[in-house]
């Protein structure tokens, strides 16, 4: 099965994007709003579908960050 179908069940996941390769290995950017204890169910679903986890890094965002993102810097 394929990782971003697994993620897009795991409960929290809002979106799954394939980032180019690096180093011949995939890599997946998802974008995630649960509970600190939804993060490991990500890992437990993808390993039980025999889909290996090398690296995971949480990039928190800031408010600000996240307001520019939406308002594409359009302030009115």
């Amino acid at each position: 099965e394929d990782a971003r179908s697994v993620l897009s069940g795991v409960q929290g996941v809002l979106a799954v994007a394939e980032l180019p390769d690096e180093g011949g290995r995939k890599r997946l950017r998802v974008t995630f709003d649960g509970e600190d204890a939804l993060l490991s169910a990500m890992v437990q679903a993808l390993a039980a579908q025999g889909i290996p986890v090398l690296n995971f890094t949480e990039q928190a965002q800031d408010l600000e960050s996240v307001f520019m993102k939406v308002t594409k810097g359009i302030v009115s």
